[in-house]
């Protein structure tokens, strides 16, 4: 089959539509980045992509997500990059942060992942990502200067 970037486009852009959506409570395993682009262009907007397993969720990051934000001419190009992502990705159970720092210096320009982990994790982990968007939660300003920033997300 030849090479069809307009396709890989539209597969990325058709998976980010499914998994942009997908319930965490049912899809536990996610991703939040967003485009390095001008404002106009949806730059800085993030959003969460859940997948049933931290594999899948890895894959949107690796095998989809740069796609949606630029298109490859050449597939040997396309390859290239999504073997590097995938081989940075293999090392992400031993070390999280390294993995994340690593996938945005090749994605650099692209995207920027801000976060990879589970709806439990986000749900009640201490890590400062988590905590921000559970504030984004609260239910007033007084909540917000309490000292509850740590609370969980009820499942």
């Amino acid at each position: 089959m030849s090479w069809n970037p307009e396709r890989l486009s539209e597969e990325a852009y058709a998976m980010a539509c499914t998994t942009s959506t997908n319930d965490p409570r049912q899809h536990p395993w996610g991703a939040f980045f967003w485009p390095e682009a001008p404002a106009a262009c949806c730059g800085g907007s993030g959003h969460f992509h859940w997948q049933g397993s931290l594999g899948d969720a890895l894959a949107v990051v690796t095998d989809y997500s740069p796609a949606m934000f630029m298109t490859f001419d050449e597939e040997g190009e396309w390859l290239e990059l999504r073997d590097k992502l995938r081989t940075i990705a293999n090392g992400f159970k031993d070390n999280p942060n390294s993995c994340i720092e690593a996938l945005n210096h090749e994605l650099s320009g692209l995207l920027h992942v801000e976060w990879i982990g589970s709806y439990q994790e986000l749900s009640e982990s201490a890590n400062t990502f988590c905590q921000r968007i559970r504030a984004g939660f609260l239910v007033n300003d007084e909540e917000l200067l309490n000292e509850e920033s740590t609370r969980r997300i009820r499942p």
